[in-house]
């Protein structure tokens, strides 16, 4: 079973939701949010949430924090009940942490930053500018 600490689900959701603008409080809030829904656990059924809670649910799993799971239950014959979950992506969670501890989880640069990595002589060659011509 994964764990997965207030903080770290703070850092995680920093870095998932820093992309749509979002400031730290804000992050925090979403954070305690899920924690009240989740707690110890990492799935909550969905004939709890209001309507205005599953809307925060589909945009986490926009970002790919939450996920839905479907099963089907017979009640009688040739009749089934749908019961949905929805499931905290603890492990998703963690892989974001660890590929931001080993500095691999930058926040998505503009595509022209791949330009700032090309050495001096590299450039030089293209342009064909050598020995300072």
């Amino acid at each position: 079973m994964v764990v997965l600490s207030f903080d770290e689900l703070c850092a995680a959701l920093a870095h998932l939701l820093g992309k749509k603008g979002m400031s730290d409080e804000e992050v925090r809030s979403i954070a305690e949010y899920i924690m009240n829904f989740f707690g110890y656990t990492d799935r909550v059924i969905d004939n709890i949430l209001f309507p205005t809670d599953r809307d925060v649910f589909y945009m986490l799993e926009e970002i790919g924090v939450v996920t839905v799971e479907t099963f089907e239950v017979d009640l009688i014959p040739k009749k089934g009940w749908h019961i949905h979950y929805w499931v905290l992506r603890k492990r998703r969670l963690k892989e974001v942490l660890d590929r931001l501890k080993q500095g691999d989880g930058k926040k998505e640069s503009e595509p022209t930053s791949v330009y700032g990595t090309i050495s001096e002589d590299v450039w030089a060659h293209m342009y064909g500018k050598r020995d300072g011509t």
